[in-house]
């Protein structure tokens, strides 16, 4: 999550005691207790993404992608922003793809 985008969800959620903000490179964070990702990124990383998430999250987690979305995959809903903010997208996880060796994977 970026720096501004990070600050802002902490200052609206304090106080909540059921939500915990994460921020961080997504491949050194370890995601497998995650009940919902957000991902604000350019194109470009996309893709690494969703399979790190298709090998790590559990099945059924809302990953909400904000202005660049994940190619080939089908979101459940998409929203527009205000103004030009853009829009989000909402993905259910897991995704379509075969688990390589070298990534990891939840037990």
């Amino acid at each position: 999550m970026s720096l501004l985008p990070h600050w802002v969800a902490r200052f609206r959620t304090r106080g909540m005691r059921n939500v915990c903000l994460q921020r961080g490179d997504f491949h050194e964070i370890n995601l497998c207790d995650a009940q919902a990702v957000t991902c604000y990124l350019m194109i470009k990383p996309m893709p690494k993404l969703a399979i790190l998430l298709d090998n790590m999250v559990k099945p059924g987690t809302p990953v909400v992608a904000l202005t660049f979305w994940f190619r080939g995959r089908e979101a459940a809903a998409i929203r527009q922003g205000p103004r030009s903010r853009g829009a989000a997208a909402l993905y259910f996880w897991p995704a379509r793809k075969v688990l390589r060796s070298e990534e990891v994977r939840c037990k």
